[in-house]
């Protein structure tokens, strides 16, 4: 997918119970080999990340950040556009 198309869906935001925008921090996290292990690390902190099979959509428990599956090679080019806010790329 492009840029483009992720900054759409990396900014829609949820308004809240006083009908303002919250804030959500966007996470890129990395699709393929990489994905158990990030999503092992993540548990062990404390979020409950559930990933549908062949599916790039990322589930969380915590409403203030919304993750997303990228390719990693295409993580840093997604911060840099400004489509992702943070990667977790210990891994990489």
């Amino acid at each position: 997918k492009s840029p483009e198309r992720w900054r759409a869906v990396a900014r829609k935001q949820t308004p809240d119970a006083d009908g303002q925008p919250k804030r959500v921090l966007t996470l890129g996290l990395p699709k393929g080999s990489l994905e158990e292990a990030t999503i092992a690390l993540f548990r062990r902190a404390g979020f409950n990340l559930t990933i549908e099979s062949r599916s790039y959509q990322v589930l969380s428990d915590d409403p203030e950040i919304r993750p997303m599956l990228i390719r990693a090679q295409e993580i840093a080019r997604y911060v840099a556009d400004g489509v992702l806010d943070a990667a977790d790329d210990l891994f990489a």
